[in-house]
């Protein structure tokens, strides 16, 4: 009885140790990916709703394998929203990882010197990863959704290249941009020849 028991007990330690084994592998193992895969994961979502949202935008893994991935080394609580691109070579662990440390991929702007608010508005609201959250709002909203207290847009946003997280809003990268002015006009303000009345 005792080596029946024996036998039994090393047979499960066995095909434990296997299916681990396998799990491990598939966790590690390249996806099978033509090209990147870029999908958003807003905020609140769970492990879950990443995993559907991955496997919806053309990841071939089951969202339920990538959640489990997730759960198994603990970082299936814990996720940051944002936009992130999966490339070949990556495997379900290293994807999880990049879930749960933030890792998110960016999108650059450039905004031309010499542009009227009319133009940066449309650079803006037109970009392939800008969610235009401003689009058809008048001046007046605009300019309140952004922060800006000012009661006309011209000359409030700085020529330069931005560089933001995918899936940003048109009112985050346009308060960016304010902000940026309003830094250049006060370094300005601050290094003027005191002597030089205004």
């Amino acid at each position: 009885m005792k080596t029946l028991l024996l036998r039994c007990f090393l047979l499960l330690s066995f095909i434990v140790v296997v299916l681990m084994a396998v799990a491990w592998w598939f966790a590690q193992r390249p996806l099978a990916l033509s090209g990147a895969v870029d999908f958003e994961v807003e905020r609140g979502f769970t492990m879950r709703q990443a995993a559907r949202a991955a496997h919806t935008a053309g990841l071939p893994l089951s969202p339920d394998a990538l959640y489990w991935i997730a759960r198994v080394t603990g970082k299936a609580g814990r996720i940051v929203a944002g936009g992130y691109q999966v490339t070949p070579g990556m495997s379900a662990l290293d994807l999880v990882d990049k879930l749960h440390r933030g890792d998110v991929t960016f999108a650059e702007l450039r905004l031309i010197e010499g542009w009227n608010f009319r133009q940066v508005r449309q650079a803006v609201e037109s970009h392939d990863w800008i969610r235009p959250d401003t689009q058809g709002m008048d001046e007046a909203a605009l300019l309140k959704a952004v922060g800006v207290t000012e009661a006309h847009p011209e000359g409030l946003f700085f020529p330069d290249t931005y560089r933001f997280a995918r899936y940003s809003t048109a009112s985050s990268v346009l308060r960016m941009a304010h902000a940026a002015m309003q830094r250049h006009l006060a370094d300005a303000w601050a290094s003027r020849d005191p002597d030089v009345p205004l």
